[in-house]
């Protein structure tokens, strides 16, 4: 039963780590493409129950508010 729960850990955490890295380089490329384009401002729609409304039910585990938040904002003000 142990083994099993950490088992379960390794793959969450592993999960979670694909899932940053994933941000990380989306998010990188849009800055890149706004600097490329000489864009001055990103703005984001509003993205409150965007899930909720999409066909797509993979949709839901991708944690937009984070990339929203974490990845974008920060690498603006590089």
């Amino acid at each position: 039963m142990l083994t099993d729960y950490k088992h379960i850990q390794k793959l969450r955490i592993k999960r979670h780590h694909i899932l940053q890295n994933y941000l990380h380089q989306a998010s990188r490329i849009i800055i890149e493409l706004a600097k490329t384009y000489q864009v001055g401002k990103i703005v984001i729609g509003e993205i409150k129950e965007i899930k909720q409304h999409n066909p797509i039910k993979t949709f839901v585990q991708i944690p937009i508010q984070r990339f929203v938040q974490m990845n974008i904002t920060t690498k603006t003000d590089e």
